[in-house]
């Protein structure tokens, strides 16, 4: 593991399923293995997603175009505090999509190792270590969080996976409650607005049902088209976190500003030796803090 030194606008609400409890007295039971049935494709699910929130995200411009890149991962859904752990499993999909992972191997290992013990993981040190002896992965903890934005969107762009705390409000988007409501989620992809067209889309698949809406594929969006985009407001990532099977699309902006105010565990968290704490609290532990994972085999 390497370590890398270093008001807005009221998003549109959607139905949502109910929200599972974020504390157990007791160690939560062992959640299933995630089934595959009735499964859509990434492009479908990008385009139901956006369909649903394209007056938000283009600013209901009509000249608008969006470019989209995402690796689709299958959500595992948490039961207690194991927002983190479940993270791990759905990276797991995309860094050895041909093994998977059951939720009590990775909850037997963190607890082996002392990092927790309902599921709850407050260190993005112990997330890395952790997705390292699991994940068979390489895992750096980038301490400048979300800041880099060209760095953020290319690894996500090479089809690689960030683990990213951050407060989760009452719809599971990013918000800012001083890390209240803290929670992990895993980010596989991002989309942009191309008002001014100025990326090259013509090789870029048109969606099927949404004429504006333009998907890339691996290693089609390159670094220079991302720098033009660094100080734009209209980028989004696609999240998925252990509270909801929908996939969601988060203001960048938002997000960063949301990984920065993790400052103080929610008072209903502070009962002592229910959660295992890292010394100096999540400010130390998760604050401005990602988790940056790729294969173990890749060449850097």
């Amino acid at each position: 593991m390497q370590v890398q030194m270093d008001k807005n606008p009221e998003l549109p609400l959607t139905p949502l399923p109910p929200t599972l409890p974020s504390s157990f007295t007791q160690l939560p039971a062992v959640v299933p293995e995630i089934h595959l049935s009735n499964v859509i494709s990434a492009e479908k699910e990008v385009s139901q997603t956006c369909s649903q929130m394209w007056s938000y995200i283009t600013e209901s411009s009509e000249q608008c175009k969006l470019v989209s890149f995402y690796q689709q991962v299958y959500p595992v859904l948490q039961q207690g505090p194991m927002c983190g752990i479940v993270a791990l499993c759905m990276a797991n999909q995309i860094l050895n999509s041909q093994d998977s992972i059951s939720v009590d191997k990775v909850l037997f290992q963190a607890q082996h190792k002392g990092f927790t013990k309902q599921g709850e993981m407050f260190s993005a040190r112990n997330m890395a270590v952790l997705a390292e002896d699991v994940l068979k992965c390489n895992a750096d903890v980038w301490e400048n969080g979300l800041s880099d934005t060209v760095a953020v969107l290319h690894h996500l762009a090479e089809g690689w996976p960030i683990l990213v705390p951050y407060d989760a409000d009452g719809n599971h988007e990013p918000c800012c409650k001083n890390g209240h409501s803290a929670h992990w989620g895993i980010l596989t992809g991002f989309c942009f607005t191309n008002h001014t067209n100025q990326i090259d889309i013509s090789s870029f698949k048109m969606d099927d049902n949404i004429p504006k809406l333009y998907h890339a594929r691996k290693g089609q969006i390159l670094v220079d088209n991302l720098q033009t985009l660094s100080t734009s407001e209209r980028i989004f990532v696609y999240g998925h976190q252990g509270k909801s099977k929908y996939l969601g699309v988060w203001q960048y902006k938002r997000l960063c500003e949301s990984n920065r105010n993790l400052n103080k565990v929610a008072p209903k968290h502070q009962v002592e030796g229910q959660f295992n704490l890292p010394v100096g609290g999540i400010e130390e532990g998760l604050c401005n803090k990602i988790v940056v994972l790729t294969p173990e085999s890749r060449e850097l």
